[in-house]
């Protein structure tokens, strides 16, 4: 909750798109991710939506009660498909998610692409999550970052270097980057 109270000072109370990525071998984003999201639709003010962009990792799979037919990156490759369907509910009162979709192989090149703009654009009235894989790994995050207002950094307790933290600042760019959560 001090993660969501802190992005809403810094977005004056306004909607936001927030990216959040990981530091490390290790795959943190999604925890985090799924947490702030939960923690925004639990103000019974507002909802959230959470976008899996962790293409290697999905993490949004937990929340459904089915497999779902489509996400992003089917809407990213059938433009006859609209935002109704890749939205799904996630169980959790105003909280829907977008899963990631079947899987393509230049997954990547389209999160790039001018329609994954408009998406991420056509959504600034709401409270979005973006969950990416670790920017250290990952061209996802570098991507997905250039559309966000703020970046979130997961970092693993004690298991990552400074240098490494400031590569990870670059990766999303210094700009956008809202800060550091330490998880264990």
């Amino acid at each position: 909750r001090d993660v969501r109270t802190r992005l809403m000072q810094k977005s004056g109370g306004k909607p936001f798109v927030v990216l959040v990525s990981s530091l490390g071998a290790e795959d943190r984003s999604s925890y985090v991710a799924t947490n702030l999201a939960t923690a925004i639709a639990m103000d019974e003010q507002n909802s959230a939506l959470y976008i899996d962009c962790n293409l290697d990792n999905p993490g949004v799979c937990r929340f459904l009660r089915a497999r779902p037919k489509h996400g992003l990156t089917d809407y990213l490759d059938d433009e006859s498909l609209g935002l109704r369907d890749i939205v799904y509910p996630s169980g959790i009162d105003r909280l829907s998610v977008i899963p990631v979709g079947n899987p393509r192989v230049t997954a990547e090149e389209h999160l790039a692409s001018n329609r994954m703009r408009e998406l991420v654009d056509s959504l600034r009235n709401r409270y979005v999550v973006i969950d990416v894989p670790p920017a250290s790994i990952s061209v996802v995050g570098r991507i997905v970052s250039q559309m966000v207002d703020h970046a979130v950094l997961a970092v693993p307790f004690g298991q990552v270097t400074q240098s490494q933290i400031l590569s990870g600042i670059d990766a999303v760019g210094e700009q956008r980057f809202a800060g550091l959560v330490f998880n264990y």
